[in-house]
């Protein structure tokens, strides 16, 4: 049985994703009591979708900062690198950080998705579903 099937139907997307289309900036610069504001990215429906499922399918590892740090990963580019080779509960680590982090810096998601993290994450995690689904 595979957990996460409609987490993975996104792997595709993800995968032909420059992260480009996956947001536009607000433009309302003024908010309704006449005070300045900065613009900020407003993500399209498909990629809130995703969202919307890693929220609601009990992936997320809300411990994640202190899974990462019990794993010695720090909070950098290391973090893309091992993913290739990072078992299930890291990767849920590392996804939580992407996913939780963007309302600490927003664009991160941009990022996530220009850089292919998300499609890397979720393809590593269904190839370890798959072995351990075919190993019982």
């Amino acid at each position: 049985m595979v957990l996460y099937q409609n987490l993975y139907k996104y792997i595709n997307y993800f995968e032909n994703e420059d992260g480009s289309s996956i947001y536009s900036w607000s433009s309302e610069a003024i908010n309704g009591d006449g005070t300045a504001m900065s613009s900020y990215p407003v993500y399209n429906k498909e990629f809130t979708g995703f969202i919307d499922e890693v929220y609601s399918c009990g992936i997320l590892d809300l411990d994640y900062i202190a899974t990462l740090k019990r794993k010695e990963l720090p909070f950098t580019d290391e973090m893309i690198v091992a993913i290739g080779e990072s078992d299930f509960d890291t990767l849920r680590a590392i996804l939580s950080f992407y996913i939780c982090q963007e309302h600490f810096c927003e664009g991160l998601w941009i990022l996530a998705s220009q850089n292919k993290i998300f499609s890397k994450i979720l393809a590593r995690m269904q190839k370890l579903e798959e072995i351990r689904y075919l190993g019982e």
